[in-house]
């Protein structure tokens, strides 16, 4: 996204000078769109993002420093100005060609927008509104001194989305102050991090809404619809699994021709020629949920986790973020339910481990899955079909998983089940070896 009087640095960052505001009526649109971040506050109006720089108490001199003084060290500044959706651009467009004031632009028709949080200390997250859902849209990271001067702007979406307004019968209308016909969401946004990571939401009926890390991702790695028009590249590439008898897939290339991996495994291919794959670390009944995904960027909800695990390696093997994103958080949403763990073979839950410490785009989720083994199924660090599972691939992985079972027992006021959960946790998510942040935020 382009930035008012922005240039790109060679750190990938664009500097800007930043505007004092000077009591103009966009400082007023910022409601309770503010945020605190390490260095001051962050607000956002309808067209643009602004800073505050917030003095330290403690190491700011007070002592014959006037009100104006003062004042003057925490004024907002805007630091860039927001990118115009395409459509309202080009409306924009026609009323100055028809000789209309251009600060007559009409910002309500802009989509609404909610600040939040980011998941690094120096980042903040806008949504914006889709119709009647909500979607994340920007990741800024300011730095520069003035804080702000310099900003990374990264295009983000999501799998998930949350319903900015429901429409339903309310038996109080009064309790939407927006439209007695919908309930709709608050405008604040809860940053949660560690094990919970994602962002909460809450609508005026007291109802919350939950986006995982894992369900946001690169606007660039979004899905993208095949083409099957008569002029595009219609030839087959079969797949073939020598350990299923030689049971074979088929697959038009042009489906293919979207995805990295495919792109390079057959840029040499020459027309009229066969082109053949073969596959050695997947099923046909999991390839097959593999071509579904790739026609209609879906999975079924019904899918199991085993279904899932072996989704996701595939989804990391051919370099697929949006597939990742999927299984990720559907199969965290599936650990989530009470008693599915206990139920899952050892075998299963070493390949789930297993992936989730190889997934590129896995963030946190790896330290997620060793969260949820040390709380709720310990009993695998003494299962031998586990552990060697799990050595044959990374001793590293193994031993980063036992390292939090043999935490320091330091929580008195709690039950000794809860104390040892709550330790193991402590020890996993304190660990820089292990934690790593979402992928999409550049950690």
């Amino acid at each position: 996204p382009s930035m008012a009087g922005a240039s790109q640095t060679s750190s990938g960052f664009g500097t800007a000078a930043l505007q004092m505001a000077d009591g103009t009526a966009e400082c007023k649109q910022f409601g309770k769109q503010v945020v605190r971040l390490r260095q001051g506050l962050v607000a956002l109006s309808k067209s643009s993002l602004w800073a505050m720089d917030v003095p330290n108490r403690w190491a700011f001199d007070f002592a014959g420093t006037t009100a104006a003084d003062l004042a003057s060290k925490v004024a907002w500044r805007k630091v860039m100005d927001l990118p115009l959706e395409s459509k309202v651009m080009e409306e924009k467009a026609d009323d100055e060609a028809e000789d209309e004031d251009p600060d007559d632009f009409d910002f309500e028709a802009l989509p609404t927008r909610l600040l939040a949080v980011g998941p690094k200390c120096d980042q903040i997250m806008i949504f914006k509104t889709e119709g009647l859902l909500l979607r994340p849209w920007l990741l800024v990271e300011m730095r520069g001194d003035p804080w702000g001067t310099e900003t990374q702007v990264t295009t983000v979406t999501s799998t998930a989305s949350v319903p900015w307004k429901r429409k339903e019968e309310l038996f109080e209308p009064a309790i939407s102050g927006l439209n007695p016909e919908y309930c709709s969401l608050l405008p604040s946004v809860l940053r949660m991090d560690q094990r919970h990571g994602g962002y909460l939401f809450f609508d005026e009926c007291g109802r919350s809404y939950r986006l995982r890390d894992e369900e946001i991702l690169l606007q660039q790695d979004a899905w993208v619809a095949p083409s099957f028009d008569a002029s595009a590249v219609q030839r087959i590439v079969t797949f073939k699994f020598p350990s299923e008898n030689g049971a074979g897939r088929s697959c038009l290339f042009s489906v293919l021709a979207r995805f990295e991996y495919f792109q390079k495994a057959l840029e040499n291919w020459q027309e009229g020629a066969s082109a053949e794959v073969v596959v050695t670390d997947a099923t046909t009944e999991t390839f097959d949920l593999l071509l579904r995904y790739f026609h209609n960027g879906t999975l079924d909800s019904t899918l199991s986790l085993e279904n899932l695990v072996g989704l996701l390696e595939l989804g990391n093997k051919y370099l697929l973020p949006h597939l990742m994103a999927l299984c990720m958080s559907k199969i965290l949403r599936q650990l989530g339910e009470r008693g599915i763990i206990r139920d899952q073979n050892p075998t299963l839950m070493a390949d789930l481990l297993i992936v989730a410490g190889e997934a590129s785009a896995g963030g946190s989720f790896k330290v997620k899955i060793m969260d949820t083994i040390a709380s709720s199924r310990p009993d695998l660090t003494h299962d031998a079909s586990f552990l060697s599972r799990v050595s044959a691939r990374s001793v590293d992985l193994l031993a980063q998983l036992l390292s939090s079972l043999r935490s320091d027992l330091s929580c008195e006021s709690v039950p000794k089940r809860r104390k040892i959960q709550c330790a193991r946790q402590k020890t996993l998510w304190s660990n820089p070896k292990v934690l790593a942040g979402p992928a999409w935020s550049g950690a």
